[in-house]
């Protein structure tokens, strides 16, 4: 891909395509829509002078080897599913399987076999029936094409390599990929200020769970999988932030995030008795009793209690 000038972008998009001797198939059958992938053009040069789409959470992750964004399409899967390009919007509706196949490919970031998407949505179906899997890459597909207003954009925008299906990470980004970025950004800090930097941008890019429209158990637990690292993440920040009211304003965030996770609420008892706020102290452990109360009449550990009563003076 070159760079032309400061408002044109030239793409030039190679897929080489395996030889037929040597092509090993991840699927065990290959339906009509797959041979058709498979057997596109090998180079496709569009001219694109439009400038990337501002959506709420703007490309930012996705590099030319220039350094330059080249991200057209901004898709959402935290709180909402939508999609975001130079030619508007477009949303997934929740019951159909177009928003779950759109999850399985922001979650399988280097690429999707169709098998592993029968094993995760489908898996009393045969490969087979073709229509399960390509019925939704179609229709995700034409979403992505509508969004961008190129239609010829189509195999470049949702590509067939190697066997897999990928959203190609040239024109797409996701805010999921995004968050997890920020996250291995944090990981590998050379400083607490870049720590600090990387775990307040992936705090603000969870705007909410992974994939509300989604109807299949996967995205249930991809959800609380994504939201215990968030939570982690929080607790970490809160270590480090310099300000008590932004450490505050943190816990607290995490707090609403799991109302019974007693780490959370240890940490924010401790925090508000360094404050000599004893009233908070009292509030955080009266709202924890009542949330885990309200969870099949459960109450706090030994260790928590003993906490409470060791800050406070109080016996819980």
């Amino acid at each position: 891909m070159a760079v032309a000038g400061a408002t044109a972008l030239l793409l030039r998009i190679r897929l080489r395509p395996m030889p037929a001797r040597t092509q090993r198939r991840q699927d065990t059958k290959t339906g009509p829509a797959e041979r058709q992938d498979e057997t596109e053009p090998s180079v496709h040069t569009v001219p694109i002078t439009m400038s990337p789409p501002e959506p709420e959470i703007a490309p930012r992750a996705e590099h030319s080897q220039h350094g330059i964004s080249t991200a057209l399409i901004t898709i959402r899967v935290l709180d909402q599913v939508t999609m975001y390009g130079p030619a508007g919007s477009a949303d997934c509706s929740r019951g159909k399987d177009v928003a779950d196949l759109l999850g399985l490919l922001v979650v399988h970031r280097e690429g999707l076999t169709r098998e592993r998407a029968y094993q995760v949505l489908w898996p009393d179906i045969t490969l087979d029936h073709y229509d399960c899997f390509h019925g939704p890459k179609s229709e995700l597909r034409d979403k992505l094409v509508r969004v961008l207003d190129r239609p010829h954009q189509g195999k470049n925008l949702l590509q067939y390599v190697g066997g897999r299906y990928r959203l190609n990470p040239l024109l797409v980004t996701t805010d999921l990929w995004q968050l997890r970025d920020a996250l291995a950004e944090a990981k590998q800090a050379d400083s607490p200020a870049q720590m600090i930097a990387s775990l307040r941008r992936a705090a603000d890019l969870y705007a909410g769970p992974f994939l509300p429209a989604g109807t299949h158990p996967w995205a249930t637990e991809a959800a609380e999988d994504l939201r215990h690292d968030v939570i982690q993440a929080l607790l970490r920040l809160g270590e480090f932030e310099p300000d008590a009211d932004r450490v505050t304003a943190v816990l607290e965030r995490a707090h609403r995030l799991d109302p019974v996770n007693e780490q959370v609420s240890c940490r924010m008892m401790r925090h508000f008795s360094a404050l000599g706020r004893n009233d908070a102290v009292y509030v955080t452990y009266r709202d924890l009793c009542q949330a885990l109360a309200e969870l099949d009449g459960l109450s706090p550990s030994a260790k928590t209690r003993e906490l409470y009563g060791r800050l406070t003076g109080h016996a819980s």
